[in-house]
């Protein structure tokens, strides 16, 4: 979005065709010396019918919805009832459902999702309206002029909604974790591939592994259970060895360090930014 503003904020005063004959011989200079007392870049070149940089601003609104839309659905996902990992925070004030007391809709994130698919469209809209004819072509601006407020708007709703949702979110981490073990000790497969990957090879160690969750899951005994009396592979573990299967919540490799180092990247370079 930040360099929309070299992109988008740059205006032009030449005249009904781009040529500033209107202006006489000093056109040029009148149009840059406008433009900086608006605050505005200048472009010589007219852009009348070349509407790259509205197009422009079209698109990265719709970008960075969608983004925002992908968020909002991750949480109105982890919401439900039978998952409740996170739950967007209450509305001063409002009811979540209408008719049923006990819930709480995700009604934020239902909104942003609305609003993302409106943004998309109307980005098409302004992407449609590009190709005008000669000169100016009223037709196409017209599309323009009615798409880029409603975008515009939409953008700003959304962003400050996920805002809002973002800085009130309740995570449950306890739900997490009870689901998390669930599925007990198959969610840790991908630890157990690469160990026994190591005796056997990658694709003998996974048709193993597969045929062993799956007997496992049928039966409702454990992974480990299942491996350490497999005729097979049981004598190259000991419960010891398979212990992590037990603590899935620890395999999570470098998230922690990828989440700091991309915090700290975006701390940085937004240092020089304006409130």
């Amino acid at each position: 979005v930040k360099h929309l503003q070299t992109t988008v904020c740059v205006g032009q005063l030449s005249g009904a065709v781009g040529t500033y004959a209107a202006l006489g011989s000093q056109g040029l200079a009148v149009a840059q010396q406008t433009m900086q007392l608006l605050g505005l870049d200048h472009d010589p070149l007219s852009w009348h019918t070349g509407r790259d940089r509205i197009a422009e601003l079209a698109s990265d609104f719709a970008l960075l919805v969608m983004t925002l839309a992908k968020i909002a659905n991750e949480i109105f996902q982890l919401q439900k009832t039978e998952v409740d990992e996170l739950r967007e925070p209450s509305l001063s004030g409002a009811l979540s459902s209408s008719t049923m007391p006990h819930k709480q809709n995700p009604v934020i994130c239902q909104r942003v999702n609305a609003l993302a698919k409106h943004v998309r469209a109307l980005a098409g809209t302004v992407m449609e309206s590009s190709p005008h004819e000669h000169e100016r072509d009223p037709r196409c601006l017209w599309a323009e002029w009615l798409a880029i407020p409603q975008l515009c708007i939409y953008t700003g709703t959304a962003l400050q909604s996920m805002i809002g949702v973002l800085s009130g979110l309740d995570v449950r981490t306890d739900q997490m974790l009870a689901n998390l073990h669930q599925r007990k000790d198959l969610i840790s497969t991908e630890w157990l591939l690469f160990q026994l990957s190591k005796s056997m090879g990658k694709n003998d160690a996974l048709e193993k592994l597969h045929n062993l969750a799956a007997s496992a899951a049928e039966s409702g005994i454990s992974l480990k259970e299942e491996v350490l009396a497999d005729a097979e592979i049981g004598s190259l573990f000991t419960a010891a060895d398979l212990a992590p299967l037990d603590r899935p919540e620890q395999y999570i490799g470098h998230a922690v360090e990828i989440v700091d180092r991309t915090l700290a990247d975006i701390r940085s370079r937004r240092q020089g930014d304006s409130d």
